[in-house]
């Protein structure tokens, strides 16, 4: 439907034939809006066309952001091997760029997330400091604020939660900076404090990519699960398996152990109903399955559960994701308040 936008604004406008310089643009954010949308290969084939376009037209700055945008659809795909090979190709004509364009630091972002994914943090790091390095003009105060929540990311995957939370409260106007934290806390083990934090990230579905869309409503579940709400928890999930499946949207490599407990402990609980809460689950769709967390959350808000609930739970696990040059909680729980 995008694109046959673009097309029609080029038929009632025969004066953009010619320039031609414009349709690798057009194409770049004809792709942005298929993966928004959750249609990962749609997305990957306009990028690659707005590649070869601007390939064609010399423009070095759109070849390198449709490269680097192919490279993150392989990331969210699980594809983790072919976005590290393109990312290789690539990285050397994004710093030949450096300097020339204020937004050019942020193909780093998307270099250090690959890493991250692949559990390179030595090298996601590297690159979130060197994108840094080149963020120094008062116009690029929102490409610091993302880079410091790709540092909260890697520093989170590395185990230093408590360290996460203090670089996550310095963040401003990231769109997933409450999907963020609730990642965090569910880790601390605190699930009741993650659900605050999802119950702000979803309060607008609609505005959500549909990445983030799917990771909230798991975060959901897994937080259900440890809450000791085994039902609930199969429902989204098996919401979840299906959105995934259906669209080749990956379960992020980070994300596997903590889901995995919190799958293992539901199945527990249920026994062989599981496998009938998980089917049922599947027959949502991704909205659906939303405002099912979203209901309960609000619910338990009412019953004033979120706060109470898990309260025992956090403190027994409190101290197993401890990182021994980690400060002291209670001075990162002020930080982030």
């Amino acid at each position: 439907v995008a694109w046959q936008i673009v097309q029609r604004a080029l038929e009632l406008h025969p004066s953009l034939q010619g320039l031609s310089l414009f349709e690798d643009i057009a194409l770049w954010w004809v792709g942005r809006a298929a993966r928004t949308a959750g249609h990962y290969e749609t997305a990957r084939e306009f990028y690659e066309r707005s590649g070869v376009v601007a390939k064609a037209n010399g423009s070095r700055y759109m070849q390198t952001a449709s490269a680097m945008s192919i490279s993150l659809t392989y990331g969210l795909t699980g594809r983790l091997d072919e976005a590290a090979a393109l990312l290789g190709k690539s990285l050397p004509l994004a710093r030949g760029l450096l300097g020339t364009n204020p937004a050019t630091p942020q193909f780093f972002l998307s270099a250090a997330e690959v890493a991250r994914l692949q559990g390179d943090h030595r090298q996601a790091r590297a690159y979130v400091d060197e994108g840094r390095s080149w963020c120094t003009r008062e116009d690029q105060a929102w490409l610091r604020h993302m880079l410091t929540h790709q540092e909260a990311l890697v520093t989170r995957d590395e185990g230093d939660l408590e360290k996460a939370l203090v670089l996550l409260s310095e963040v401003e106007d990231v769109d997933e900076l409450q999907l963020s934290r609730a990642g965090v806390q569910l880790r601390l083990g605190r699930p009741g404090v993650a659900l605050e934090s999802l119950q702000k990230a979803v309060a607008e579905p609609e505005r959500l990519r549909h990445h983030h869309a799917v990771q909230a409503t798991d975060n959901a579940a897994i937080a259900f699960s440890l809450l000791d709400k085994p039902r609930l928890a199969a429902l989204l999930m098996g919401a979840v398996d299906n959105e995934r499946e259906t669209t080749g949207l990956a379960l992020p490599p980070p994300d596997r152990e903590l889901r995995q407990t919190a799958v293992r402990r539901a199945q527990a609980r249920l026994g062989d109903e599981w496998d009938l809460e998980v089917t049922a689950g599947r027959s949502l769709s991704l909205d659906e399955a939303i405002e099912v967390a979203r209901g309960e959350i609000a619910s338990m808000q009412a019953r004033d559960e979120l706060n109470t609930c898990g309260r025992a739970f956090a403190v027994a696990v409190s101290d197993t994701h401890r990182h021994p040059e980690a400060p002291d909680r209670s001075q990162v729980f002020r930080a982030t308040e």
